[in-house]
């Protein structure tokens, strides 16, 4: 049995006990949608709108402008709400290797780098 409390936050998003929360960022500028490279799985090697995890106590608004900064280098606003995502993925055996609910918002720009 693995010991949980001596996992990173990288090895407790395989096999959760619970969903985890993300939050993600839709940049659009001259009908281009801003994409990033994922490093880490779930889908390593795809791309990706920019994002990333909700901190204990932090905004949802707050953590996806937080992520989009650390994931681009941009600061953003976020504007609305474009959608919610529950997101489940299975392993070959049929338990769940990953579970999120991700809360994607669309936002500006508001200073360029």
């Amino acid at each position: 049995m693995v010991d949980r409390e001596k996992l990173t936050a990288f090895d407790t998003r395989r096999y959760p006990i619970r969903p985890h929360v993300g939050v993600g960022i839709l940049l659009v500028r001259d009908k281009h949608l801003l994409l990033i490279k994922r490093k880490y799985d779930p889908d390593a090697g795809y791309w990706s709108i920019p994002g990333g995890h909700l901190d204990l106590g932090e905004d949802v608004e707050k953590a996806a402008e937080r992520e989009g900064f650390e994931e681009t280098g941009f600061k953003v606003k976020v504007t609305k709400l474009a959608g919610i995502i529950d997101k489940i993925m299975y392993d070959d055996n049929g338990k769940i290797e990953y579970h999120y609910v991700l809360l994607n918002y669309f936002v500006e720009q508001i200073e360029r780098r």
